[in-house]
């Protein structure tokens, strides 16, 4: 799949992320955060039906980096404010923040808890 994706507004794109099971696309430029819903139509499945998704996140700063959890049911976000933030896409709530003291200690959190869902 190829797609291009533009910023009417607010300029470049900072940072993308496709999930692993091809459903969803996050993408961030320099002031928000958008994910987009990503559905196959028809019987052909050549053609894509793009569905925006409202993320209800209070938060002020664009993505420089995220990663999916390997159902892709989470997005893990790490924000220019130094913080990682723990999206579920069922309810769109923020399931973790994680403010650590140094950004080493903030990634190897995130990586256990994307560990501890892909196990459970």
């Amino acid at each position: 799949m190829v797609a291009l994706i533009k910023c009417k507004v607010y300029g470049k794109i900072t940072c993308s992320k496709l999930s692993p099971s091809g459903e969803f696309l996050a993408y961030s430029d320099h002031v928000k955060l958008c994910l987009l819903e990503l559905n196959r139509t028809g019987s052909n499945k050549v053609s894509w039906n793009v569905n925006k998704r409202q993320l209800s996140l209070d938060l002020p700063f664009a993505a420089h980096s995220m990663v999916f959890n390997r159902d892709s049911s989470q997005l893990m976000i790490a924000w220019c404010d130094k913080r990682i933030y723990v999206v579920q896409f069922g309810n769109m709530q923020m399931v973790h923040v994680f403010a650590p003291v140094n950004m080493m200690f903030a990634f190897l959190c995130g990586i256990l808890c994307i560990w501890k869902s892909m196990i459970l």
